[in-house]
């Protein structure tokens, strides 16, 4: 039995699928069955450091998880209690992180009101 939840972002505009459920389904069926794979970990294990595929972003509320393979994958999640929110996913193509993708990350962390 799993003691985390795993929530996938959505925003106020999105009357079906969220940006999470989007990127899943336009996946590669082998790079969705590894995304999946990592999320069940953290559904089963939540927010550990001993998770080799997992990374605290220092100086932010986030971790990453990271997905490798051919086309690497990150995804960024947050956790409050026993809740794990997907916030962004996106493809790694460079060393370093696109600062479009941190804008997103932020927004989005800011959308969830984690302050309230």
């Amino acid at each position: 039995m799993s003691n985390f939840k795993v929530i996938f972002y959505k925003d106020n505009l999105d009357k079906e699928d969220g940006p999470i459920e989007k990127f899943l389904n336009k996946s590669q069926t082998n790079l969705r069955i590894k995304i999946l794979r990592q999320l069940q970990y953290l559904q089963e294990f939540g927010i550990n450091k001993s998770v080799p595929s997992l990374k605290k972003l220092t100086s932010t509320p986030f971790w990453e998880l990271r997905v490798r393979g051919k086309q690497e994958v990150r995804i960024i999640c947050c956790v409050k209690s026993t809740i794990i929110f997907i916030i962004h996913i996106f493809y790694k193509k460079s060393q370093k992180t696109p600062s479009r993708e941190i804008k997103t990350i932020f927004r989005r962390f800011k959308a969830l009101q984690f302050d309230k």
